[in-house]
This record gives C-alpha cells, structure tokens and sequence, in this order.
C-alpha cells in the first residue's frame, strides 16, 4: 500500500503533465484581493490539493472508480497573476482557462468565477449556472466576490431563468434580494432545503436547469457548477471568509451531488470551489470538503451511464 501523505502535492496525486484523454484540467487560482470580509482564499489551492492526498488510498466508495487510474484529470499548477492587480487579473484569468476544455477550478475568492463563466460561454455559449452558495453574490458594483453573479447576469452570460442558487441565507439588503427575483433566478434558502427533503430539493434544481415544456425537458443549455464552500455550515467547514450559520451539512450536499452529477443528459462544462481560507481552520476539514467534493463531482461525471 502506497501511504496517502507521501508524494508530489497535485491533486489526488494527478500527472503534471495531460494523459491522452484527459477530461478534467485542475487548475488553481490564488486570489483574495476581492474579499470583503476576511482574506486568505489565495491560500486555498494549495490546501486543497495537499488534503485531497487523503482521498488517494482506493476508489471512490459509491462510483467505485479512481479518476486518476482512468487517466482522466491531470494538475496544471496554479495561475500566476500580477500581485496587487484588481482591474486586469479576471481578463488574464479567463485567457488562460481558455486553453482548459474542462476547467476544474480550485478558488480563490468567488470573483474569480466571473473569468470562468465568460470562459465557458466564450466556448459554449449561454449558460445555465448552478450555484452552491450562503450569498447571492447579486450585489451591485465593481467585479468582487459578491458581484460576480449579477455581472454574469448583465453581460448575457447566463440565462437567469435557468440558473439556480443553493443554500443561500445571508443578510443582503432586500433590494438585492428583489433585482435577483426579478431577473428569475431561482434561489433555494438553507432553511427551506432542511425542512424539505434532498429528492425535493433535487427535483426543484433539475427542474430550473431544464424546466418542463409541451415537447419535454429543455436540454438545451450547458451547465455550470460554482461552489462556496461557506455554502456549508461553519461547524463542518469554518476556514471560509465569510461564514454564515444556519448552513446545509456534508451529507446533504453528497446526496444532492450523487443525485444531479450522474444525470446522463445534463451537459457540465465547468465547476469550481471557492472561498477557502485554510487559516481559520487548523485542522483542515474545510480543505479536506472542498477536494472530496472535486472527487465526488469527477466520479459522478466518470461513472453515469
């Protein structure tokens, strides 16, 4: 048996360099300088892949598979950006995820995801968005981590009526509660998700992504998947910069993943996680999350069918 803590910190101990036929690209973005609350996501890339070592020592337990093994993701390090940059690092960000067919994202604060929807519509075009979330993120302003999804909004990126928010809970003020309704977005607060069931919720995501019409499901549109971690009750992942209680547990969000990510007829194209600030928690669960959720989507993805 190979021992878990030993060997190149990548992710899952994936190549650095791309196998033939590769699906997944992992790629790190170290920016925080958008947080507005407490910094330190630039230290999350790294975090995550030194905990994902832990996930190294067998086969995914429900799809029963190793990414790695089937030569399906490699790790392209981190991207390098101008330190200090607050105007130009999201164009710099997107043309580098440019040359990535299927980003795996590794945040990093949540602006970065701006730069990876305008790289995924660049490519595929208008994009239906699930998001994993405590904050709508539909605050006015210039791009920071609590803008992005009302930029995503303006420039046509996205199409509202098809995008959904999961978990959300935090204090906004109620006019950014209202321009995010009026767009049509669906948003699915923390407390309703506890009280109803994981399959309702499940039925109410898939339903926003492709809602039922006269001729069937509307399959049209590629989906993108954006996870805060802060998504997560802070008891179970604290090293985020904004923590908001009341929040949904690790058991809800694998069912949700197992039940959207092994859906055959749903085209993914991105996914992210972001918002991980190893510094406020020392024993690194929130890390350990965050690169079991990487896996499980992977493993999802790899097993459907």
């Amino acid at each position: 048996m190979v021992v878990p803590y030993a060997g190149i910190r990548t992710f899952l101990k994936s190549p650095t360099v791309k196998p033939d036929g590769a699906k997944y690209t992992v790629v790190g973005v170290p920016y925080d300088l958008s947080t507005t609350f407490r910094p330190g996501s630039r230290l999350g890339p790294a975090s995550i892949r030194d905990a994902s070592l832990m996930l190294t020592d067998g086969h995914h337990p429900r799809c029963e598979i190793d990414p790695v093994e089937l030569g399906a993701v490699w790790d392209s390090g981190d991207i390098e950006l101008e330190i200090g940059d607050t105007t130009g690092y999201l164009n710099d960000i997107q043309e580098k995820l440019s040359h990535y067919d299927f980003p795996i994202i590794l945040g990093g604060d949540h602006s970065v995801t701006l730069a990876a929807l305008r790289s995924a519509y660049a490519k595929h075009g208008k994009l239906s968005v699930i998001q994993f979330d405590a904050h709508v993120d539909t605050w006015d302003g210039k791009p920071n981590h609590g803008t992005f999804m009302r930029q995503a909004v303006e420039e046509g990126i996205i199409d509202p009526t098809r995008t959904v928010q999961v978990g959300i809970r935090s204090p906004a003020p109620n006019s950014v509660y209202e321009w995010t309704k009026n767009q049509g977005i669906t948003t699915l607060m923390a407390h309703d998700i506890v009280k109803d069931k994981v399959s309702r919720t499940l039925n109410k995501i898939y339903d926003t992504i492709h809602p039922p019409s006269a001729k069937g499901r509307d399959m049209s549109l590629p989906v993108y998947v954006t996870f805060d971690i802060d998504c997560i009750n802070p008891s179970e992942c604290p090293g985020t910069g904004t923590p908001e209680v009341g929040g949904l547990f690790t058991w809800q969000i694998l069912e949700l993943f197992d039940g959207l990510f092994k859906q055959t007829n749903t085209n993914y194209v991105g996914f992210d996680v972001m918002e991980v600030a190893p510094a406020y928690d020392p024993s690194n669960i929130t890390s350990l999350t965050a690169a079991t959720l990487v896996w499980s989507f992977m493993c999802n993805q790899l097993s459907k069918g």
